[in-house]
């Protein structure tokens, strides 16, 4: 359990409390939880998986290989039967770059800054038909409580879109539903945004039928 809070004196009397009902052992500072490393700066906190990536790198016996820049190709486009099992080693290079990405990037983490702004931001983006099998879209999306990243989501879409501005739309209606969430927790622990936050997107269409207040059957 985490408890956390700017009230020392509130923390310490929930402390007393739960330990009254239940058998607990306070272990200080959050340093790991979860397989997250939390690690305290002068200018806030960094948050890293270093510890559990190794641990697979070591499982895996490629501690030693070399790294990778990137951890995969944006050209590259698999499907579920692409290769054949111990003659085709295509799939299995794939992969071995992307854990050779997770070695050289194993100092890398999310800064929480104590400086940082509460305003709220969004990024998305889909692809469109990007998965060769089903034939269905990705969506992805981002949020910043200002420079720092609090939520991030990838996800296939659950139907097939027949042109990209739909699969757009479809992020962008995933990413609404995040945002008005956020905002909600937001509020509730006290940090209310006092403006309306702003969706971040590359494609004009979407862009267009979201501002057009007529229904429309499709969407």
């Amino acid at each position: 359990m985490i408890i956390t809070g700017n009230n020392l004196q509130a923390i310490f009397n929930l402390q007393h409390y739960l330990g009254q009902h239940f058998e607990m052992k306070d272990l200080g500072s959050l340093n790991y939880f979860l397989g997250l490393e939390v690690s305290r700066r002068s200018d806030g906190y960094f948050l890293s998986q270093a510890k559990y990536a190794s641990n697979l790198l070591a499982r895996l016996e490629i501690t030693d290989s070399n790294t990778s820049s990137t951890s995969l190709d944006p050209n590259v486009h698999l499907t579920s039967y692409d290769g054949v099992p111990l003659e085709d080693n295509y799939s299995f290079t794939v992969v071995l770059r992307i854990l050779r990405y997770i070695k050289g990037t194993l100092g890398h983490g999310l800064q929480f800054s104590s400086q940082s702004s509460l305003v709220l931001s969004s990024y998305f983006d889909a692809d469109w038909v990007g998965d060769l099998t089903n034939q269905r879209s990705t969506t992805g999306y981002y949020f910043y409580l200002g420079d720092s990243l609090i939520s991030y989501h990838s996800k296939k879409q659950s139907v097939v879109s027949r042109f990209s501005t739909i699969s757009e739309y479809r992020a962008l209606a995933d990413a609404t539903v995040e945002l008005l969430w956020l905002r909600w927790l937001l509020a509730d622990m006290g940090v209310p945004q006092q403006g309306p936050t702003f969706i971040h997107c590359d494609n004009c269409s979407a862009i267009q039928i979201a501002h057009n207040d007529v229904f429309h059957e499709r969407t």
